[in-house]
């Protein structure tokens, strides 16, 4: 991995995750994507109950923009309400990736540096820089996922 790109978990309520219809993650938005860079990549999670993680894509950064420019650029009006949207030009098929049992190796940049035990989706709803291991780690369970995991 660059060591110059930031790696961030992002969190979706589980109803978010289930109205979100598009196969592919080409687009998501979030009042905190303000510190999100072209280059960087978001790792989209939800969770269900106490100690549940499921990755449910990769979003690899190319644009970050206001609401009008997002709809201009992804020719629709339908998007999510927010400030700042994100778009990448070759999205990825999500895969809704059950990797609870890693969520305790996760490591954070910052005050808040892991997730407790019996975490949820409450722990979640700050987005959060992950330290260099923790990218990899994800980066590396995302190309496994064909062979380790159920879809």
């Amino acid at each position: 991995l660059e060591e110059e790109m930031s790696h961030y978990l992002v969190y979706w309520k589980p109803d978010t995750v289930a109205e979100s219809t598009s196969p592919a993650l080409r687009y998501s938005a979030n009042k905190q994507y303000d510190k999100v860079h072209p280059g960087d990549v978001l790792w989209i999670v939800t969770s269900e109950g106490p100690d549940d993680l499921v990755l449910v894509g990769r979003q690899k950064v190319d644009h970050v923009v206001g609401e009008i420019a997002a709809k201009a650029m992804l020719g629709r009006t339908n998007l999510w309400p927010s400030p700042w949207h994100v778009i990448t030009e070759n999205p990825e098929q999500k895969a809704n990736l059950d990797i609870s049992r890693h969520a305790a190796r996760l490591s954070f940049d910052g005050v808040v540096s892991q997730l407790p035990d019996g975490f949820t989706g409450q722990h979640l709803q700050a987005m959060r820089r992950l330290d260099f291991d923790s990218a990899n780690l994800l980066e590396r369970l995302w190309q496994l996922r064909d062979q380790f995991f159920d879809k």
